[in-house]
């Protein structure tokens, strides 16, 4: 199997998680109607920080430094929060409805940072170690970075060359190098895992990284267990992929870091998963089942879920939210006009999203009815124009401090997430 899942899963991701985190906890919020000074934090989904970005809380507005960071005084609880990104021909409005905390993490989702490094790591294999019938998966991993694995199909009898790319203002990492060596038939099922070594090793943008490591380094012989896992979807919908990942994040000193995992078997509409999975890799390393479920109506989601051999894991997948007002078609909508959803099943966090032919206007709220956002002036909304509007869950979450409390997530901590179908709808003249 290819690694391309990898950047399937950066993309899906991407389009879901348009903002959130922060290392604020939430356990203990400040009491209502009391005066805090909040000190937050605007980031790319790579945890890089954005400059230059408005943020309005209570009629106050201030910018982003170079850091990302920003302060406002004498702020009430609960707060409402807006976050404004001008810069793009896209505009974007976001709206964070009743805060309390006192370090919000807002993150920018019309892109990635500015400042993007790679660097190639050569990997040189002892020889005889991958023979036809083999796959070496590589995998890299620091305390802060996102980097996504790479499978080599073999007989691999020469230097292999692994491209890093990473984003976080550090133009040298210092993290570790991972390679887990395992055999498949001719249908590409995996039939045993054979060798894992690794090995700290630092790399430096526009540098080449050399690692050359030797048989005695292969030594560790993972072996293998079956997974099992029954998928169930809600009614109406269709599985329409999934794939089981070794998530590699607890690699790293922090806890919660943006998708690191390596897909090592891909299904496609079936509820029943089956495979061989290591049984002897590092503690850790985790298994996460990703599932994504779609219904005709183009209402879909995805269900990332940490699994574990030697029992039968059983993923339940809640429904989206339907809409239900402003009906598709409507027709002279504006600030006073009220979006309704409902809950699907249990809590959340719910994304409403507006998006014309030049702005995006986004409220996050626990609430199933919202106002269309005011940003005017400075991001006014486009008259008599074509809009689309849905609405995201994320499941699980009790609160809009939840969402901005949370650091970038990796997999195996990141709640069902689900997305309505998208609806019509025309602004007043």
């Amino acid at each position: 199997m290819k690694n391309y899942f990898a950047y399937l899963f950066m993309a899906v991701f991407i389009s879901f998680l348009v903002s959130g985190c922060g290392s604020d906890t939430i356990t203990n919020p400040p009491p209502v109607n009391t005066a805090i000074t909040v000190n937050g934090r605007v980031s790319d989904i790579f945890g890089s920080p954005v400059s230059g970005i408005n943020v309005i809380i209570g009629g106050q507005t201030v910018t982003s430094g170079a850091d990302g960071s920003f302060v406002i005084n004498n702020v009430t609880t609960p707060y409402d929060c807006q976050m404004l990104e001008l810069g793009g021909n896209q505009k974007y409005g976001y709206l964070y409805k009743g805060l309390t905390t006192a370090s919000p993490h807002l993150t920018t989702g019309s892109g990635i940072a500015a400042v993007q490094y790679t660097s190639n790591i050569v990997v040189t294999f002892p020889g005889g170690l991958i023979p036809a019938g083999k796959k070496v998966l590589l995998f890299y991993s620091d305390t802060t970075n996102v980097i996504y694995g790479k499978i080599n199909a073999g007989p691999v009898n020469n230097a292999v060359t692994y491209p890093v790319v990473w984003s976080n203002n550090n133009s040298t990492i210092n993290g570790k190098i991972c390679a887990l060596v395992y055999s498949v038939d001719v249908s590409n099922n995996i039939l045993s895992y054979d060798n894992y070594a690794e090995a700290e090793l630092p790399v430096t943008s526009g540098l080449q990284s050399i690692w050359q490591p030797t048989i005695a380094d292969f030594s560790l012989n993972p072996g293998e267990v079956n997974l099992t896992a029954v998928i169930n979807p809600p009614g109406g919908y269709s599985i329409v992929t999934s794939v089981l990942c070794i998530n590699f994040s607890k690699l790293t000193n922090n806890p919660f870091l943006l998708v690191q995992a390596a897909p090592l078997i891909s299904y496609t509409t079936t509820p029943n998963i089956s495979g061989l999975v290591p049984s002897g890799l590092p503690s850790n390393f985790t298994l996460n089942l990703f599932t994504r479920i779609a219904e005709p109506s183009g209402a879909n989601g995805y269900k990332s879920t940490i699994v574990t051999a030697g029992v039968n894991n059983q993923v339940t997948i809640e429904p989206a939210s339907v809409l239900n007002t402003p009906l598709n078609g409507a027709t002279g909508i504006d600030t006073s006009a009220v979006f309704n959803y409902s809950q699907g099943n249990g809590s959340g966090v719910y994304s409403l999203q507006t998006t014309g032919s030049n702005n995006t206007y986004i409220v996050y709220t626990t609430e199933l009815n919202a106002f269309f956002p005011n940003f005017a002036p400075a991001l006014n909304i486009e008259p008599g124009t074509n809009h689309t509007w849905k609405v995201t869950k994320y499941q699980g979450l009790s609160s809009v401090d939840a969402y901005v409390s949370m650091e970038l997530l990796h997999f195996a901590d990141l709640p069902s997430v689900l997305t309505s179908a998208n609806r019509i709808f025309t602004t007043a003249p």
